[in-house]
């Protein structure tokens, strides 16, 4: 019984470190998407802004 109970407690201890990482992980991604679509919002205003004061024929 008791190698039972302290198997439990360490597959408990280990699924409580997975979701820890995985919320940590997931808190990352979040933070990468929000910096990547600032990043591609920037580039499109910044060509947009270039190609409008482009003269002709350049």
């Amino acid at each position: 019984m008791k190698g039972s109970t302290r198997a439990a407690m360490v597959l408990s201890d280990l699924f409580r470190r997975a979701d820890k990482r995985a919320q940590e992980l997931a808190a990352a991604y979040d933070r990468s998407r929000i910096a990547g679509l600032a990043c591609e919002r920037s580039y499109t205003r910044y060509w947009i802004k270039f190609i409008s004061n482009k003269k002709p024929g350049t």
